[in-house]
């Protein structure tokens, strides 16, 4: 056996072990909007692999690239309390993570999805695709945001944990999630309804929110750099600014990491394929574009004054701390750091501005690396039975995907210039507008707390907002059949479940080209006939602007007039509302056209093309597949690929041989860019030789051509 083959094994075990581990523990997970989060039955969770942590943007079903959030965690502190065991503590803090010693401190009881509308079905080719966005364990149309999971916990404290997280498919509330807990002095320890605990009472009682960030993990994984493995991110604390109501909230961004062999400034983590070379350096193939242009941050929105009084406290939160995660001796970075020191870290009443407020130049310096952001609310005194309700939230803005390749293609050709810079002081001033986009969500995310604490469940109910800022169209089911010369796209009809008023205008189509993660474009736009008008409405549209070989992908959606978004209660008055594109996507199966087998090979005549070419390692773009196809063959067909020095490094047969079935189509073949000995080719010109026969095997050509891989 080959050493790739026992490493790819290898490889496949460690996956399969982490995947385990990670389906282990009950999840469901936000991916209907812009931010993606995953909410876990423990309430807490530490660098899972398969976990979204406020990915932004969203739609990485596989790679979970745009991940901001490593790991978020809840510590509740007490004062002279007596366990199970009958043994007195001064001091305890009930850890639930973010480290491992949540799994102590902490029992999961239940994790369920509640959707407003059951996702739409998508088909390609015949075969609908599995919905790994629909996780719903109930549909209940009457929800106040377009998903709701709900997530309840006990912990050793004998406090029982109910949250409950909204996320939005609106346009413009998709950038947050809202989360709110309920804590109540249950005296439940385990998953029996036994309480454990009974009449307990809790003294000075403080909840601690914990975050660490790191964005994101496309920029941590961009082989060219070293940037978020030296952890080069800054963490900024904003609250009590005169005449904002924001509060609590910790963002995060990324730094330069002032790594001495580097040539450039990474802030914001262009893309690069080497970090020893400069960025217009021929052998630098890097696009870049900014990988890491987040700003991530969560923030306080409600804290009860007491068990007795559900108004807002606007004194909390009592402490505001940041710890470096290689600082092992500080609480929330050691385990078992001890009750009085955790204890103190959530009463100590600290207000920390954030590691950019220190005079560090490096983010990476020990002293400010990586940090983990607190703050903690109380104190409370809970007899038993009572309960404290706290919100918080979770948000992701900056410049957009489609920015990023712009300028960072700018950047990368010393063309870039903003607010009269140039260069990377044009970059970075580009990148810190997402803290203005960032305090913007934040706001929103507060607008919509107040409108989701004041709704009864009840479309009728008076409460107009929800229904005219919140509740998006619902996204029509769609079949995608690929045709020669074209790719139709149906979609089935929808305007009678919008937002039950007829308000209802069109559908939209829009397209990505070479993977679901790319950039996707609108490319057909139809609405509804004016009144009076008697034209049936199109329920399709026929993509002919396709090249073969080349493969699509499609989001189906509908949307408003803006005519149920008007009044002096709305946030954006006569605002057009549009479905989430991200759970109508195919994604696991690409669309592609295809045409007729050729009838024969020669080199006068018709010729094979391959696509693309020259083929990128990453494009313009930062993701690509790792592969090119060979175009307009004969319905058989031997292609051999050579070096231009002749050396014949892998000989393909059209359709398989061993299966006698097509790998991709009659007329194409795709090439993964490997050798006959399984090894990845690497940049230069290739040459190809092709033969093309008939179905019966009659000879029909031959043909050649060159190609380009650029890595």
């Amino acid at each position: 056996m080959s050493n790739y083959n026992i490493k790819k094994i290898i490889y496949m075990i460690i996956i399969l072990i982490l995947l385990f581990s990670t389906l282990q523990a009950q999840v469901r997970h936000h991916e209907i909007g812009k931010l993606w989060d995953t909410m876990e039955e423990r309430g807490f969770y530490n660098y899972e692999l398969f976990y979204h942590g406020l990915a932004w943007p969203g739609g990485d079903y596989r790679g979970f690239s745009n991940v901001c959030l490593l790991s978020r965690g809840l510590w509740i502190g007490v004062r002279n309390w007596k366990a199970v065991d009958n043994l007195q503590h001064n001091f305890f803090v009930s850890e639930g993570g973010p480290g491992p010693i949540g799994l102590q401190s902490t029992v999961g009881l239940k994790v369920k999805k509640y959707v407003r509308e059951i996702p739409p079905a998508v088909t390609v080719n015949g075969k609908e695709e599995d919905r790994v966005t629909d996780e719903r364990d109930s549909r209940n149309s009457s929800l106040p945001s377009d998903e709701m999971i709900v997530t309840s916990w006990n912990t050793d404290v004998g406090i029982t944990v109910t949250r409950r997280s909204y996320v939005f498919a609106n346009q413009n509330f998709d950038d947050f999630v809202l989360l709110e807990y309920v804590f109540e002095n249950s005296g439940n320890i385990d998953r029996t309804d036994e309480a454990e605990l009974s009449g307990q009472i809790l003294n000075d009682v403080y909840f601690g929110f914990i975050h660490h960030f790191r964005p994101c993990r496309k920029g941590s994984e961009n082989a060219g750099t070293n940037n978020e493995r030296d952890a080069d991110d800054w963490i900024h604390y904003y609250g009590g600014e005169p005449g904002d109501t924001l509060r609590g909230l910790w963002y995060c961004y990324d730094g330069d990491s002032k790594n001495p062999n580097s040539f450039e400034d990474d802030t914001g983590d262009p893309h690069s394929t080497s970090i020893s070379l400069p960025k217009n350096d021929p052998n630098n193939y890097g696009t870049g574009e900014f990988l890491s242009p987040q700003y991530a941050g969560f923030g306080l929105i409600h804290a009860d004054t007491s068990p007795n009084d559900n108004s807002d406290d606007p004194n909390q939160p009592a402490t505001v701390l940041f710890q470096p995660h290689n600082q092992q001796d500080l609480p929330m970075t050691r385990e078992n750091a001890g009750g009085q020191a955790m204890y103190e870290a959530l009463s100590s009443g600290d207000k920390q501005q954030g590691t950019d407020e220190l005079g560090y130049t490096d983010a990476s310096s020990p002293e400010v690396a990586s940090p983990y952001c607190f703050i903690s609310c109380g104190p409370y005194q809970m007899n038993y039975g009572d309960e404290i309700r706290i919100v918080i939230y979770g948000a992701v803005n900056g410049l957009s995907r489609r920015k990023c390749v712009e300028y960072g293609h700018l950047w990368k050709v010393d063309s870039l210039e903003y607010d009269g810079l140039t260069g990377d002081a044009a970059k970075n001033a580009l990148l810190s507008t997402g803290k203005d986009s960032l305090l913007a969500t934040a706001k929103r995310a507060e607008w919509a707390w107040d409108k989701i604490a004041n709704w009864d469940n009840s479309w009728d109910s008076g409460k107009k907002a929800i229904a005219k800022l919140l509740r998006s169209p619902v996204s029509p089911s769609t079949i995608i059949t690929t045709n020669p010369g074209y790719i139709e796209v149906d979609w089935s009809r929808s305007e009678g479940k919008i937002t039950r008023k007829d308000d209802f205008l069109g559908w939209r189509v829009y397209r990505a080209e070479g993977s679901y993660r790319d950039i996707y474009d609108k490319i057909f736009e139809i609405r509804k006939p004016s009144a009076g008008d008697t034209t049936a409405l199109p329920i399709f549209f026929q993509d002919s602007s396709v090249v073969t070989g080349r493969y699509y992908y499609y989001a189906v959606t509908s949307f408003t007039d803006g005519s149920n978004t008007q009044g002096e209660d709305v946030l954006f008055p006569g605002l057009s509302l549009e479905s989430s594109q991200y759970i109508s996507r195919n994604w696991i199966a690409p669309a592609y056209s295809i045409d007729a087998a050729r009838k024969q090979l020669d080199k006068g005549g018709d010729k094979v093309y391959v696509v693309p070419n020259p083929y990128h390692l990453y494009g313009y773009h930062w993701d690509n597949a790792n592969e090119v196809r060979f175009v307009g063959l004969t319905e058989k067909a031997v292609i051999r690929i050579y070096t231009l020095s002749g050396d014949l490094i892998r000989v393909l047969h059209h359709p398989d041989p061993k299966e006698g079935t097509y790998s991709s189509a009659p007329d194409f073949i795709k090439w993964n860019l490997r050798t006959n000995d399984n090894r990845v080719v690497t940049s230069g010109t290739y040459c190809y030789h092709i033969t093309g026969y008939d179905k019966e095997g009659k000879y029909l050509g031959d043909t050649n051509g060159i190609f380009v891989v650029v890595r």
